[in-house]
């Protein structure tokens, strides 16, 4: 850690409103690499919702995500936490100013969670991905339908999968992932061996296509406010993680685009054919087939459930 970073952290904790200050993320750890990013959790009074803030310092960005105070008490609840905590960072981290000693419950709490434990919170999981697949099957059937409905079918498909499956059928092993880059690589270490059929179904959800594929989206984030993420993701792809590119890319690049799919048939012909490419849009099945891959990968977790039950 650089002198900078040092008088940073320093005065930052000295704030009369920080009341806990944690890392998370793989860096300094095992699992660290070349483009990992620093993940500075810090929870503070009189605020409201979470904020975030890339800070950059000589050694590499940090992410700095801060939460109101309150969390602090309150995901101190094991159930309360894995509905509404960012279960994987928790998990993951490592307390830097802990004055309540919250931080370190909250660690212990989720490192002692057993198999009852992770059972509710898979029932509530896999509860709402149920909900969630009835309602936009019922969409998706209404007729005059906006012709953006069947981007849309795909990119909830894929929320639902890396939002509620994934997240469920990891909690089989007790363990939790955070989407981000390199997912789909983590993801297969993590269940690919004892969950073939369920892991892999990532891949036409997201139309990986090895090096050729993240080489090609690249040229497509020009004009699109993606320069953040596309150094990013070709950071990635310089490591090695192709699919890990892809996938930072695909999602990235889907957020906040409610008026482009609002315009999807008006928009200028360059722009939709870079969205086009960014989210795989001749890759992946979109609509009722997208709902159809999330509902195979619905059936595959339960069964694993039902087994390991």
């Amino acid at each position: 850690m650089t002198a900078a970073l040092e008088a940073w952290l320093a005065s930052y904790q000295e704030r009369r409103s920080v009341r806990g200050l944690a890392w998370s993320g793989s860096q300094g750890t095992d699992l660290s690499w070349r483009g990992a990013v620093r993940v500075l959790l810090s929870f503070e009074r009189r605020l409201e919702a979470e904020t975030r803030e890339a800070l950059h310092f000589p050694e590499g960005e940090v992410l700095l995500r801060r939460f109101p105070y309150e969390h602090l008490e309150e995901w101190r609840d094991w159930q309360l936490a894995l509905r509404e905590a960012p279960v994987a960072l928790l998990a993951d981290m490592r307390p830097l100013y802990d004055p309540t000693g919250n931080l370190a419950r909250i660690r212990r709490m989720l490192d002692a969670l057993e198999g009852p434990d992770l059972a509710d919170y898979r029932t509530d999981l896999l509860r709402r991905a149920h909900e969630d697949l009835s309602a936009w099957r019922k969409r998706l059937s209404q007729p005059a339908r906006h012709p953006a409905e069947q981007i849309r079918g795909l990119l909830r498909a894929r929320e639902l999968a890396t939002g509620l499956l994934y997240p469920a059928l990891l909690s089989l092993s007790g363990s939790f992932l955070e989407s981000d880059l390199r997912y789909p690589e983590r993801l297969r270490a993590a269940a690919l061996l004892r969950f073939p059929r369920a892991v892999y179904l990532l891949d036409p959800l997201y139309g990986f296509g090895g090096e050729a594929e993240a080489r090609h989206i690249l040229q497509a984030t020009r004009g699109l406010g993606l320069g953040d993420a596309e150094r990013r993701a070709r950071e990635a792809l310089e490591a090695g993680f192709f699919d890990g590119a892809v996938f930072f890319l695909r999602q990235e690049s889907a957020r906040g685009r409610d008026a482009d799919l609002r315009d999807w048939n008006h928009l200028p012909h360059a722009r939709r054919e870079r969205l086009s490419l960014l989210w795989g849009l001749e890759r992946c099945p979109l609509g009722p087939a997208a709902l159809q891959l999330a509902e195979t990968l619905l059936a595959e977790v339960e069964k694993a459930a039902a087994q390991r039950e």
